[in-house]
Protein backbone atom coordinates (compact mmCIF):
# COMPACT_ATOMS: atom_id res chain seq x y z
CA UNK A 1 0.00 0.00 0.00
CA UNK A 2 1.35 3.42 -0.98
CA UNK A 3 1.69 6.02 1.78
CA UNK A 4 -0.77 8.86 2.03
CA UNK A 5 0.58 12.34 2.67
CA UNK A 6 -1.38 15.01 4.57
CA UNK A 7 -1.45 18.27 2.65
CA UNK A 8 -3.12 21.34 4.12
CA UNK A 9 -6.23 19.79 5.69
CA UNK A 10 -6.69 17.21 2.96
CA UNK A 11 -5.17 13.92 2.01
CA UNK A 12 -2.94 13.59 -0.99
CA UNK A 13 -2.22 10.06 -2.10
CA UNK A 14 0.70 9.06 -4.33
CA UNK A 15 0.27 5.58 -5.75
CA UNK A 16 1.33 3.31 -8.57
CA UNK A 17 -0.51 3.93 -11.84
CA UNK A 18 -3.17 1.28 -12.41
CA UNK A 19 -5.79 0.18 -14.92
CA UNK A 20 -8.19 3.02 -15.67
CA UNK A 21 -5.64 5.76 -14.94
CA UNK A 22 -4.50 6.30 -18.56
CA UNK A 23 -8.00 7.44 -19.56
CA UNK A 24 -8.23 9.69 -16.51
CA UNK A 25 -4.81 11.16 -17.31
CA UNK A 26 -5.86 11.94 -20.89
CA UNK A 27 -8.93 13.81 -19.59
CA UNK A 28 -6.96 16.14 -17.33
CA UNK A 29 -7.58 19.74 -18.30
CA UNK A 30 -5.04 22.25 -19.57
CA UNK A 31 -2.18 19.95 -20.40
CA UNK A 32 1.00 22.04 -20.54
CA UNK A 33 2.42 19.86 -23.29
CA UNK A 34 2.02 21.14 -26.83
CA UNK A 35 2.17 17.52 -27.96
CA UNK A 36 0.95 15.26 -25.20
CA UNK A 37 0.94 11.48 -25.15
CA UNK A 38 -1.95 9.52 -26.60
CA UNK A 39 -4.13 7.17 -24.58
CA UNK A 40 -2.30 4.28 -26.25
CA UNK A 41 1.08 5.65 -25.12
CA UNK A 42 -0.10 5.85 -21.50
CA UNK A 43 -1.55 2.35 -21.69
CA UNK A 44 1.75 1.06 -23.09
CA UNK A 45 3.60 2.78 -20.21
CA UNK A 46 1.24 1.11 -17.75
CA UNK A 47 1.99 -2.34 -19.22
CA UNK A 48 5.77 -1.77 -19.34
CA UNK A 49 7.38 -4.10 -16.77
CA UNK A 50 10.16 -1.54 -16.34
CA UNK A 51 7.66 1.28 -15.71
CA UNK A 52 7.89 3.36 -12.54
CA UNK A 53 4.63 5.24 -13.12
CA UNK A 54 2.83 7.12 -10.35
CA UNK A 55 -0.30 9.21 -9.91
CA UNK A 56 -1.32 11.82 -7.34
CA UNK A 57 -4.91 12.01 -6.10
CA UNK A 58 -6.84 14.16 -3.68
CA UNK A 59 -10.54 14.21 -2.78
CA UNK A 60 -11.37 15.68 -6.18
CA UNK A 61 -9.63 12.89 -8.07
CA UNK A 62 -6.48 12.65 -10.13
CA UNK A 63 -4.37 15.82 -9.89
CA UNK A 64 -1.04 14.71 -11.32
CA UNK A 65 1.06 11.92 -12.70
CA UNK A 66 4.58 10.86 -13.45
CA UNK A 67 5.82 8.37 -16.02
CA UNK A 68 9.29 6.86 -15.92
CA UNK A 69 11.00 3.65 -16.90
CA UNK A 70 14.02 1.73 -15.76
CA UNK A 71 16.83 0.37 -17.94
CA UNK A 72 19.39 -1.65 -15.98
CA UNK A 73 20.60 0.69 -13.20
CA UNK A 74 19.25 3.91 -14.73
CA UNK A 75 15.78 5.41 -14.96
CA UNK A 76 14.35 8.03 -17.28
CA UNK A 77 11.56 10.39 -16.22
CA UNK A 78 9.40 10.91 -19.31
CA UNK A 79 6.45 12.97 -17.97
CA UNK A 80 5.64 14.96 -14.86
CA UNK A 81 2.33 16.80 -14.76
CA UNK A 82 0.29 18.55 -12.05
CA UNK A 83 -3.04 20.25 -12.76
CA UNK A 84 -2.82 24.05 -12.79
CA UNK A 85 -4.85 24.57 -9.59
CA UNK A 86 -2.45 22.39 -7.57
CA UNK A 87 0.89 23.64 -8.91
CA UNK A 88 3.46 25.19 -6.59
CA UNK A 89 1.98 23.27 -3.63
CA UNK A 90 4.47 20.40 -3.45
CA UNK A 91 2.63 17.80 -5.55
CA UNK A 92 5.36 17.55 -8.19
CA UNK A 93 8.00 17.25 -5.50
CA UNK A 94 6.02 14.48 -3.79
CA UNK A 95 5.68 12.59 -7.07
CA UNK A 96 9.43 12.93 -7.66
CA UNK A 97 10.27 11.83 -4.12
CA UNK A 98 8.07 8.77 -4.57
CA UNK A 99 9.85 7.95 -7.84
CA UNK A 100 13.27 8.37 -6.22
CA UNK A 101 12.29 6.07 -3.34
CA UNK A 102 10.87 3.41 -5.67
CA UNK A 103 13.79 3.64 -8.11
CA UNK A 104 16.31 3.32 -5.28
CA UNK A 105 14.57 0.19 -3.99
CA UNK A 106 14.83 -1.27 -7.49
CA UNK A 107 18.57 -0.61 -7.72
CA UNK A 108 18.55 2.50 -9.88
CA UNK A 109 21.77 4.50 -9.49
CA UNK A 110 20.87 7.58 -11.53
CA UNK A 111 17.82 9.32 -12.94
CA UNK A 112 17.70 11.20 -16.24
CA UNK A 113 15.13 13.50 -17.80
CA UNK A 114 14.69 15.90 -20.69
CA UNK A 115 12.98 19.24 -20.18
CA UNK A 116 12.19 22.10 -22.52
CA UNK A 117 14.85 24.77 -22.13
CA UNK A 118 12.10 27.38 -21.66
CA UNK A 119 10.25 25.49 -18.91
CA UNK A 120 11.76 27.48 -16.06
CA UNK A 121 9.37 26.33 -13.29
CA UNK A 122 10.17 22.67 -14.04
CA UNK A 123 13.91 23.36 -14.28
CA UNK A 124 13.84 25.12 -10.87
CA UNK A 125 12.04 22.13 -9.32
CA UNK A 126 14.50 19.66 -10.82
CA UNK A 127 17.48 21.72 -9.65
CA UNK A 128 16.02 21.88 -6.12
CA UNK A 129 15.75 18.08 -6.26
CA UNK A 130 19.49 17.86 -7.11
CA UNK A 131 19.25 17.31 -10.84
CA UNK A 132 21.98 19.00 -12.86
CA UNK A 133 22.18 19.73 -16.57
CA UNK A 134 24.57 17.37 -18.36
CA UNK A 135 23.88 18.28 -22.00
CA UNK A 136 21.61 20.12 -24.42
CA UNK A 137 19.74 18.50 -27.30
CA UNK A 138 19.40 21.19 -29.97
CA UNK A 139 15.98 21.40 -31.65
CA UNK A 140 14.81 18.30 -29.76
CA UNK A 141 11.08 19.12 -29.61
CA UNK A 142 9.58 18.62 -33.06
CA UNK A 143 6.55 20.87 -32.42
CA UNK A 144 8.62 24.00 -31.70
CA UNK A 145 12.26 23.03 -32.43
CA UNK A 146 12.99 24.06 -28.84
CA UNK A 147 16.13 22.71 -27.21
CA UNK A 148 15.93 20.12 -24.45
CA UNK A 149 18.12 20.14 -21.38
CA UNK A 150 19.22 16.66 -20.37
CA UNK A 151 19.36 16.54 -16.59
CA UNK A 152 20.79 13.87 -14.31
CA UNK A 153 20.50 13.05 -10.62
CA UNK A 154 22.64 10.39 -8.93
CA UNK A 155 20.76 8.31 -6.37
CA UNK A 156 22.24 7.36 -3.03
CA UNK A 157 23.33 3.77 -2.57
CA UNK A 158 20.96 1.65 -0.44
Amino acid sequence: MEPEVAMQEETLKIRKMEQGDPGRICRLECSPFLTSWSLEAFEKALRDPMGLNRVAEDRSGLIGYLTAFRVLDEACLTNLFVVQRRRRRGVGKMLLNNLIERASIEGVKQLFLEVRKGNEPAIRLYEKMNFSTVSVRKGYYSDTSEDALVMRMPLAEH
